[in-house]
């Protein structure tokens, strides 16, 4: 049966530059922002700290939403409807990405590049509500 399931992203910047990763999971390759789902009682900021701190060893302050969009995540044959929450988050202290401290196996980053503003909407991205995101926030 699918489950519905609430996540949180954070577009990060450090220097005018974003943070963008390449991640696999289960044998596919996309262009992503930090973040995950929510744990049982985190509050969606919180969520969001520790999954960037998990994934990229960054701490960061949330400073905005950004929006939400939607997603189908399928893994082992189950399909999931995905609600994300995105934020513009800023890095605070060290800007060093280092995803290998990262313990979910399932999804492996192959690299974390910064983009300027306005590189943000030349990626090609596939999901369709990120990439709008991405684009109207490189817009403003």
């Amino acid at each position: 049966m699918p489950n519905v399931q609430v996540a949180v992203k954070g577009l990060v910047e450090s220097r005018g530059k974003f943070l963008i990763l390449k991640q696999k999971v289960k044998g596919k390759e996309f262009f992503d922002v930090p973040g995950g789902r929510i744990g049982f009682r985190e509050n969606l900021v919180e969520g969001l700290k520790r999954e960037i701190k998990e994934e990229t060893n960054l701490t960061v302050e949330v400073l905005a939403p950004l929006g939400e969009w939607h997603f189908i995540r399928e893994l082992d044959n189950e399909k999931d409807q995905v609600t994300c929450f995105t934020f513009h988050c800023k890095v605070k202290g060290k800007t060093k990405v280092n995803t290998k401290k990262n313990k979910d196996k399932d999804e492996i980053v192959s690299f974390a590049r910064w983009f300027a503003k306005k590189d943000l909407k030349k990626l090609n991205i596939k999901n369709e509500s990120l990439k709008r995101l991405l684009k109207e926030f490189s817009q403003k």
